[in-house]
Order: structure tokens, then sequence, then C-alpha cells
């Protein structure tokens, strides 16, 4: 499905067995793909083409962030969130309101597209220090919620490009 020229994305669908995937080795217990993220200049287009294929409409957030980190100075960024829902893992498309912010940055730089792959962690500290002991730093990151309180949070975009790959953002949450 191809709606490139729309400003949208080429989408393929695999039916059968997958080329080359054989016994792919399990992920650190610690980490669950959760979040399928891509970085969009107005959710509105996006959720009237998966409207279209039969999704139901994006559920939008702007949810306030505190703790606010970009390239390891303080951050004044701001985005909202479009959201879909279906199986194991998220999609979240995000807009950029407010930067400096490594979505800005991903824009300028590709375009609209697939941002980041997000991981749930169980601890979200030891995640940060196993990345950064193999060359991999955040690069932007913040919190939601009220620190300690059920369905607060915290979040890290690692930079890992280093090791050739997309950003992983970290997800912690509250139980």
């Amino acid at each position: 499905m191809d709606t490139e020229g729309e400003g949208k994305y080429v989408l393929g669908l695999v039916h059968g067995s997958v080329p080359g995937a054989g016994a792919v080795p399990p992920p650190p217990p610690d980490f669950k793909l959760s979040q399928f993220a891509l970085v969009v200049k107005d959710l509105a287009p996006v959720s009237a083409f998966w409207r279209k294929l039969g999704w139901p409409e994006m559920t939008v957030t702007h949810t306030p962030i505190r703790e606010r980190r970009y390239r390891g100075a303080a951050g004044t960024f701001e985005q909202e969130l479009g959201w879909h829902r279906h199986g194991a893992v998220t999609y979240e498309w995000i807009r950029s309101l407010k930067g400096p912010t490594v979505y800005d940055e991903f824009l300028k730089a590709h375009g609209e597209g697939v941002h980041h792959l997000g991981f749930d962690v169980a601890d979200f500290d030891a995640a940060l220090a196993r990345w950064a002991a193999q060359g991999m730093k955040d690069v932007q990151s913040g919190a939601w919620g009220e620190a300690g309180k059920s369905g607060s949070g915290r979040y890290a975009y690692v930079d890992s490009e280093p090791a050739g790959g997309v950003f992983v953002e970290l997800l912690f949450s509250a139980k």
C-alpha cells in the first residue's frame, strides 16, 4: 500500500513466513517491545488515512511532562501524541509543538517516519546504565504523573546510532 504521494507511508503486509526469520535470540528479560513510534507534522491527516483503512480514529493526548531533559540540559519541549492500540504493540504518532526536540531533529534530517521503538523496562536506571555502558546515551527524557504514584512513569530516548539503529525509548510505569 503506497501512500507516499499523499505524505503518508509505504506499508507492506507479509503473508506466510518471513524470509530469514529463523530462531531469534530473546531480548533481555526486563525488556518488552510495547511501541512503534512515528514523527509526523500533523496528526489529523494520519488519523484520517488510517480511518479509511478501518482503524478507529486515533486518541490524541498532550500530557504534561516534568523533569524534561534535552541533550544533557533542561528541556522546554512539548509534544502532542496520537495513539492507535491494536494487539500487544501500541502505535504512537508524535507531533512536536515546541522544541528543541529529537523529533524536530528527525523531521529535518529524514522527514516524517519511524522515529523509535519503545520498550517497557523493569528497572529504568539500570536499563539506562546498561545502554550508556555500550556508548548509547539518552538524548531526551522526562516523566509524567506524580512521581511514585500508580500511572506515573519515566521515559528516555537512547541514541542507538552507534549500533546502527533507530532511537530506542525506555519506558517505566509505576504500578
